[in-house]
């Protein structure tokens, strides 16, 4: 009976059973139970109805809506057996609460954690730009929003590039696709803005748009995006988020285009004041313009006035001048002449004086003696004059100098001299020698 069916280990079969059950997805409805996050990124609990429960397991990661115990849901995923064990578990791969009760609580569960971490934290809101060129629209072609969309913003600027990007906006699948086309827009088809717009619906209707993953796509969009879903009176958690909500999407479509024709009336509003100013301006100056030829008039009567009289100054000081020239030449002149004349009478007396100096220091030469029959003896070997008999002694060899020649002599004695004889300018003893000595 079992001679065909094949035998497996205990491992190999978990495993098997793994590759058959990861197939089949369900969407399993129960209430939490035990609800826990371990780590900081594990999520465990139970889902249970009246008769029976599984154990769900998940990823922080995973988790599009903030869960605790006693909420309604549907769990998305595939049951799963750990190997090692052989547990058998439910893995969750998306939540859809169910119920008013449990979609509000998780509402304010989701708002409050995504609050808390700064997404609704109006500095990191992205300015929209003024005049955009080219949009693009998260939205589904079939619903009446986008029409609207189209129409308007067609009928208020025109000229615009618009691209849509068709996505559910409702269901269990909707939050995925919109994550995917905001994500698009950013990594391969910039735009100016992005709109994420739906009509309006029920709260469960709008789910997809107070998904946690759809929340946090917008907030890491580097364009910015207007958000218009549902009617005026719905709020969903990514209008907290986007740069800018709008009430419906009609108003979204105005929020991100100018009207044209508030635009021609703010130019024609503009270019009246401008001309308006402009002719304020021209009257302005024309006065002031006024004013400073009234003012420089003043200045030039006054320059004139300044320079005749200053010419006539410059005349008088000229003539003045001039009159000074001359008395200061004749004065020059006068003493050119008394300085001359006193050079000459001072040089005519320096001149007289040296003659009479000059004649002095020739009658006093002392060669001059020796013409008068003196004569000068001093020492042959030390060219010293001898001036005293005292500086001499026997055996010396003398020479004697006379006007007309020399004799050498050798002392042979040496005398007192008589009274002192009477010395020449240059201290030198002339005695006066017969002729013939």
């Amino acid at each position: 009976m079992y001679s065909t069916v094949p035998v497996v280990s205990v491992t190999q079969f978990n495993e098997y059973t793994n590759e058959v059950l990861a197939n089949l997805k369900f969407g399993v409805r129960g209430e939490i139970i035990g609800y826990k996050v371990s780590q900081g990124k594990w999520v465990t609990f139970d889902l249970k109805d009246a008769t029976s429960k599984i154990s769900c397991f998940s990823t922080v990661y995973k988790q599009n809506v903030a869960l605790e115990d006693g909420m309604e849901v549907i769990c998305y995923g595939y049951p799963k057996i750990y190997v090692p064990y052989g547990r058998f578990s439910f893995t969750v791969e998306a939540v859809e609460p169910v119920g008013e009760g449990a979609l509000k609580k998780a509402f304010e569960l989701t708002k409050s954690r995504l609050e808390s971490e700064g997404l609704f934290d109006p500095k990191y809101k992205k300015p929209l730009p003024r005049f955009p060129d080219r949009i693009g629209i998260v939205s589904s072609p079939e619903a009446a929003a986008y029409t609207d969309i189209l129409r308007i913003l067609n009928n208020r600027w025109g000229g615009l590039e618009i691209f849509l990007r068709p996505v559910l906006v409702q269901g269990v699948n909707a939050p995925g696709e919109i994550v995917e086309a905001i994500q698009y827009f950013n990594a391969h088809f910039p735009v100016d803005v992005i709109l994420v717009a739906r009509g309006g619906g029920s709260l469960e209707d709008l789910q997809a748009f107070n998904d946690e993953r759809v929340c946090r796509a917008i907030f890491a969009s580097k364009i910015p995006i207007i958000t218009g879903v549902g009617h005026e009176r719905d709020t969903t958690l990514v209008d907290y988020v986007a740069d800018r909500r709008a009430s419906t999407p009609s108003n979204a479509a105005e929020i991100a285009v100018p009207d044209r024709r508030d635009i021609l009336d703010q130019l024609l509003w503009s270019r009246r004041t401008m001309d308006s100013s402009m002719e304020e301006r021209i009257r302005t100056l024309g006065t002031q313009l006024l004013h400073s030829k009234t003012h420089l008039d003043r200045f030039v009567e006054n320059i004139q006035v300044g320079f005749s009289n200053l010419q006539a100054k410059f005349v008088t000081a000229s003539n003045r001048l001039g009159s000074m020239m001359q008395t200061g030449q004749s004065n020059i002149a006068l003493a050119e002449k008394n300085i001359r004349d006193i050079l000459l009478r001072r040089i005519a007396l320096s001149r007289s004086r040296l003659g009479e100096r000059q004649v002095f220091l020739q009658s006093t030469h002392p060669y001059r003696l020796l013409e008068k029959g003196y004569s000068i003896s001093y020492q042959r070997d030390a060219k010293t004059i001898i001036r005293s008999a005292k500086s001499i002694k026997w055996g010396d060899k003398i020479v004697s100098r006379w006007r007309d020649g020399e004799a050498v002599s050798i002392v042979e004695k040496t005398t007192n001299p008589s009274p002192a004889l009477p010395l020449t300018r240059e201290g030198v003893a002339a005695s006066p020698l017969s002729k013939g000595d």
